[in-house]
């Protein structure tokens, strides 16, 4: 059995290239959320942009920090909010650890475990001239997250190519929401729960290796 074990892992050393790698990869993400608050199911709708750096050492371990900034819209919070009109964005940073399994001249697959917060604000507001009324909505969210994530990346010239992630959370957290109204009352009524659920945030985009 221990010789098993040396063979395995002199055969993933084998795979793993003695070199040391940093990347900045540039892209767009496109996360799914789905939530739960109290009972009732909730997501928005995300597209943006992220940026994150890769460091890769001798050994294959690896290691990551990033951001993401996208437009958000509500697409299923009418239950919530009553509203489904909501625009706003979504800014997310997380950080991973892990180990690369392919590390070569050419590609690399890595798996990293990655925590990240996330904070989320949309709004809207209507007005109706005519009774004089201006009602405004604001809904935000923030989340914790954690859980694995999959990169792999292929270069095309020495120091350019391209990347693709796929990370799978478990999402916790609350959401925020408040409705204030302006006429000669000036109502303002606001609310938090918690929320929980899970996410995949898939990103694709350019690799700047050195």
């Amino acid at each position: 059995m221990k010789k098993l074990i040396t063979l395995a892992a002199a055969a993933l050393i084998s795979v793993t290239a003695a070199f040391a790698e940093n990347a900045f990869h540039f892209g767009a993400y496109f996360p799914l959320y789905s939530y739960e608050v109290e009972g009732e199911d909730i997501s928005s709708s995300v597209y943006g942009a992220s940026v994150d750096y890769v460091h890769i050492s001798d050994s294959g371990y690896t290691w990551k920090i990033g951001a993401a900034l996208g437009n958000a819209t509500n697409s299923d919070c009418k239950s919530i909010l009553n509203q489904d009109d909501l625009t706003g964005f979504d800014f997310e940073i997380e950080a991973g650890f892990g180990g690369s399994l392919i590390h070569d001249d050419k590609m690399t697959l890595s798996l990293t475990g990655n925590i990240g917060f996330r904070v989320q604000v949309l709004e809207n507001t209507e007005t109706n001239n005519l009774l004089g009324i201006e009602a405004t909505t604001t809904y935000g969210e923030v989340i914790g997250f954690a859980g694995p994530q999959v990169s792999f990346t292929y270069k095309i010239l020495e120091h350019l190519g391209f990347y693709a992630d796929l990370g799978i959370y478990y999402n916790t957290g609350y959401i925020i929401y408040e409705y204030d109204i302006k006429d000669s009352y000036n109502s303002n009524d606001s609310d938090d729960r918690d929320v929980s659920g899970f996410s995949a945030i898939p990103r694709i985009g350019i690799a700047l290796v050195f």
